[in-house]
C-alpha cells in the first residue's frame, strides 16, 4: 500500500526499425553497391523518425532469415512499443514470418516507402533496386491474409518524410496502448445509481478484455477514515494554499475546511489503491456522509496527472488515460450543457470536480463557489452548499474521446475543435466552451445516428488521428464525429 500518488511521466515512444534487404542481391547477383545504399536509406528513415520525437532502436540492416529471427527476438526482449517494417529493397516472405514468429503480438507497422522521392527520368539500377520494396509490401498483404489471418499489420504509405509522420502517429498510439495496459482504474464506489444513466453502466469484463486495463473498487468509508486522520496542521497548510491562490465567494470557512480535509483524504485513498484513474460517484452516500462533493480534491488529483471522472464513469477513465498518454495531462471531464448556433459554440463541463486547476484560462481568477444546486439547504437531509471551483478552460485546439458500449463491445468516438477564448460564465463549476470543426447540427445529428456516451474527456491538441490509430491497433471500431469530409 503506497502513501504517494502514482506518478505520471511522459516518455518518448520506442520503436524497433526493421530495415530489410535480401543479402543475395550483393552476394549472388553482383549488386555490391546496394548494401551500402539501403543502409543509408535506413539511416535516413531513422533520422526522420527521431525528428518526429520517436526513440529508434536498431536501424541496422536485416539481410537474411537468420537475421530476421534474431531481430524479432531482440525487439521482443527490448520491449519496444512497436516495430516499423521497412523493405529497403525486396524482402521475401520467409524473412517476414521468421521475424513475426519471434517478435510476438505487439504492433507492427508496414512502412511502404522507397529510397527515391520521385520517379526521375534517369537513374541507376542500384537506385532502381532501392525501390523494389514496393513489390514485397504489396506481397506481404496478400500472404498475411492466409499466413497470419488474425495478425494486425498497420500501414503507412508515402515518401519517407510522410511515412515518418504517419509512423510517428502509430508509435504514439502503440505507446499509449502499452502504457494503459499497465494502468489501474478504480470506482469510488460504483456507477451512478441515484440518477440512473444507463449509457454509463459499465461492462468491466469487456473493458479489461479490449484494453488490458486493471479495474478495482474503493469505498466511501476509506475516504471517511482518512478524513478523520487529517491533522490540524495538514488542514491549515492546504487551507492557506487554497486561500492564497483562489478567491472564496459564497462558501463559509467551515465548508472550505471540510473541502480541504476531503481533498487530503481522497488523495490518500487514491494513493493507497495505486490508481491511475478514479471514477467518483459522489451522490448519494458520499455527499451526504462527507458533507459535500470532492471538487477541490478531484481537481488537485488531475493537476498531478490522475484521471478523474464523475458519476463512476468507466469509459472516460479509460479513454482519458489514452488521451493523457498523448497530450501529457489529465483530461477535463465534460458533458454538453448549453449551445449557441450563431457562434457554433457548446458550453460544457461537469459539477463534481472536473478539470485540473492547471487548465484554467487565468489561474488568478479561479473562484470558489457554492454548488449550482442552489436549494440543497432547503431539502433536508441534503448537504450544505459545498465548495466548487469555477473557471473557464484556457483557449486552444482540443480533442475529446468517448468510449461507447455498443452491441458488440466498446467503440471509440472522437471530435476536435477549439476551446474558445471568452470570459468564464457564472455556472458554478469548471467549464469549457467548445467550437467543433463542423456545424452544431451536423455534430449532434452524427451523435444521434451513431451513438455516444454522454460524458467526454477533453485534452489540448488535435489527437484525432492518433486516437484513430489507437482504435485500429486495438481492433476497436472508431468514428471521428467532426471529420470535415462529408460534413
Amino acid at each position: 500500500m503506497s502513501n504517494q500518488l502514482k506518478p505520471f511521466v511522459m516518455r518518448k515512444p520506442r520503436i524497433g526499425l526493421f530495415v530489410g534487404a535480401m543479402e543475395w542481391y550483393w552476394t549472388m547477383t553482383g549488386m555490391e553497391a546496394l548494401k551500402e545504399a539501403v543502409e543509408a536509406d535506413g539511416r535516413r528513415l531513422a533520422g526522420l523518425l527521431e525528428a518526429e520525437g520517436i526513440e529508434v532502436v536498431g536501424s541496422g540492416l536485416v539481410a537474411s532469415h537468420e537475421d530476421s529471427a534474431a531481430m524479432g527476438r531482440r525487439f521482443r526482449d527490448d520491449g519496444v512499443d512497436a516495430v516499423v517494417f521497412y523493405h529497403a529493397t525486396y524482402v521475401d516472405d520467409k524473412m517476414t514470418y521468421a521475424f513475426l514468429d519471434e517478435f510476438g503480438d505487439r504492433p507492427v507497422i508496414l512502412a511502404h516507402t522507397q529510397g527515391l522521392d520521385e520517379i526521375p527520368e534517369d537513374f541507376s539500377l542500384i537506385d532502381y533496386s532501392r525501390c523494389w520494396g514496393n513489390n514485397s509490401c504489396v506481397q506481404i498483404v496478400g500472404s498475411a491474409i492466409r499466413m497470419r489471418p488474425g495478425r494486425t499489420i498497420a500501414y503507412a504509405f508515402g515518401h519517407m518524410p510522410e511515412v515518418a509522420r504517419q509512423v510517428a502517429s502509430y508509435a504514439r498510439a502503440a505507446k499509449a496502448i502499452a502504457n494503459v495496459k499497465q494502468c489501474r482504474v478504480g470506482f469510488l464506489p460504483h456507477r451512478c445509481n441515484d440518477a440512473p444513466m444507463y449509457d454509463t453502466f459499465p461492462d468491466e469484463t469487456k473493458m479489461m478484455s479490449q484494453t488490458g486495463v486493471a479495474i478495482t473498487y474503493a469505498y466511501i468509508h476509506e475516504v471517511e477514515d482518512e478524513v478523520k486522520k487529517v491533522t490540524d496542521a495538514e488542514e491549515k497548510q492546504l487551507l492557506d494554499e487554497v486561500l492564497d491562490q483562489y478567491t472564496l465567494q459564497e462558501p463559509s470557512m467551515d465548508e472550505l475546511r471540510q473541502a480541504v480535509r476531503i481533498a487530503i483524504g481522497l488523495e490518500r485513498v487514491v494513493a493507497h489503491h495505486e490508481l491511475d484513474a478514479v471514477g467518483i460517484e459522489a451522490f448519494y452516500a458520499m455527499t451526504y456522509r462527507l458533507g459535500q462533493l470532492p471538487h477541490i480534491g478531484a481537481n488537485r488529483l488531475m493537476d498531478r496527472g490522475i484521471v478523474v471522472t464523475c458519476e463512476g464513469d468507466l469509459t472516460t477513465m479509460v479513454g482519458g488515460l489514452y488521451l493523457r498518454e498523448l497530450a501529457g495531462h489529465a483530461p477535463h471531464f465534460w458533458e454538453h450543457l448549453m449551445f449557441d448556433t450563431k457562434r457554433n459554440w457548446i458550453l460544457g463541463g461537469h459539477d463534481g470536480g472536473s478539470a485540473a486547476f492547471g487548465m484554467a484560462d487565468d489561474p488568478s481568477r479561479v473562484s470558489l463557489r457554492n454548488t449550482m444546486y442552489i436549494h440543497f439547504n432547503e431539502s433536508p437531509p441534503a448537504p450544505r452548499h459545498g465548495v466548487v471551483p469555477e473557471f473557464i478552460c484556457r483557449p486552444g485546439r482540443v480533442t475529446w474521446v468517448n468510449l461507447f458500449r455498443d452491441h458488440d463491445g466498446y467503440v471509440m468516438r472522437t471530435a476536435a475543435g477549439e476551446s474558445v477564448e471568452t470570459p468564464k460564465r457564472p455556472v458554478h463549476h469548471e467549464h469549457m466552451i467548445f467550437k467543433p470543426d463542423i456545424s452544431l447540427e451536423t455534430y449532434f445529428r452524427r451523435m444521434m445516428k451513431h451513438g455516444v456516451e454522454h460524458h467526454f474527456s477533453f485534452v489540448y491538441g488535435d489527437w484525432t488521428e492518433d486516437m484513430a490509430r489507437v482504435a485500429e491497433l486495438l481492433g476497436m471500431p472508431t468514428l471521428d464525429l467532426t471529420e470535415v469530409a462529408g460534413a
